[in-house]
């Protein structure tokens, strides 16, 4: 697998790399359809953690990997303002974007393996969407864990989302990301102090190896959305809530 910082400059920070395929773009049924299944995955969560104590209105909340800050503006929806919300990117093109998207929500460059900046607060909710997938070291893995634990208030609640693969390990030399095994991913989120309060399967691997998500390129919602309850494939990806702990639910 790629050096992640080399991924960041090639693919996000080159103005004439495509960072995000049409296909995926939110006018399109393959990213109307993904960008639907984690905004559930994300309700959902919030709600586990609001009857868990979470005071949404008074959280302070950091979207790490926040890209142009999408899922800061669906959280400062949930939360009814924009305070308190952050957001932190290596990519320095995507930090612009979403500072110009966003003017009332709080945005750095960071690089979460050398250091997260805390804004001056500790967080009581951190959203790690795709992100780890693209550290290619344990070493890597266990030093951005780290770093986030640190960021977490005591009762603090962490949501990760990742790409699921047998080992995130056997990748090739020549690939920008790789996903992780159930326990890999469960045992990364443990490493931060944290105890896993939900784990849940988002997407499935149907026919021929491919990712339901591509699969609504041409095929109905309900039909997906069946074919992911029926069909005896692999996670897509794999979405862990997971709590500081010694906190109670």
């Amino acid at each position: 697998m790629k050096n992640y910082q080399d991924v960041v400059r090639d693919r996000y920070d080159n103005p004439e790399s495509k960072a995000v395929p049409d296909i995926w773009a939110l006018l399109g049924r393959i990213g109307h359809y993904s960008e639907g299944k984690i905004r559930d995955l994300l309700w959902r969560s919030v709600n586990i953690a609001r009857s868990g104590g979470l005071d949404l209105g008074k959280a302070t909340i950091l979207d790490i990997g926040c890209g142009s800050g999408f899922w800061t503006r669906v959280m400062a929806e949930y939360k009814g303002s924009p305070e308190d919300i952050y957001g932190v990117d290596l990519s320095s093109l995507r930090i612009a974007q979403a500072k110009k998207m966003n003017g009332f929500i709080s945005y750095e460059l960071c690089d979460i393996v050398e250091g997260i900046p805390s804004f001056g607060v500790t967080f009581d909710m951190v959203l790690l969407f795709d992100v780890l997938m693209h550290l290619r070291s344990q070493g890597q893995i266990d030093k951005a864990m780290a770093n986030i634990g640190r960021l977490l208030n005591k009762d603090g609640w962490l949501l990760v989302y990742d790409a699921w693969a047998p080992d995130h390990f056997t990748s090739s030399s020549g690939s920008d990301w790789q996903g992780f095994s159930e326990r890999q991913l469960l045992d990364a989120v443990k490493s931060a102090g944290m105890r896993i309060v939900t784990k849940e399967n988002v997407f499935k691997y149907l026919w021929k190896n491919r990712h339901s998500a591509l699969v609504a390129h041409s095929r109905p919602r309900m039909f997906v959305e069946i074919a992911e309850r029926l069909y005896p494939g692999n996670p897509g990806n794999i979405a862990v809530l997971a709590r500081k702990s010694g906190s109670g639910v």
